[in-house]
């Protein structure tokens, strides 16, 4: 379910090291999943991921995410 959050933890880490090589293609988890934990998905636009700017990672989880998650954690 955290699939989302990867993407922008790996977003901010490649756009933050230069010259960074990944080798393979940058993986948006967003064009196979049903649903994902971002209020809004990390664009991509002519091949290039285009990097969140708000604070931290950029992004906003939604809030039927967390309940979710809460909810599976007290049932544990």
């Amino acid at each position: 379910m955290g699939r989302g959050i990867a993407l922008a933890a790996g977003t901010q880490f490649i756009a933050a090291t230069p010259g960074i090589s990944l080798g393979c293609e940058f993986y948006m988890p967003h064009h196979v999943l049903t649903e994902d934990v971002l209020e809004q998905r990390i664009e991509n636009c002519d091949g290039h991921v285009i990097v969140p700017t708000g604070p931290g990672l950029g992004i906003t989880i939604t809030e039927h995410s967390l309940k979710d998650g809460a909810r599976q954690l007290a049932e544990a």
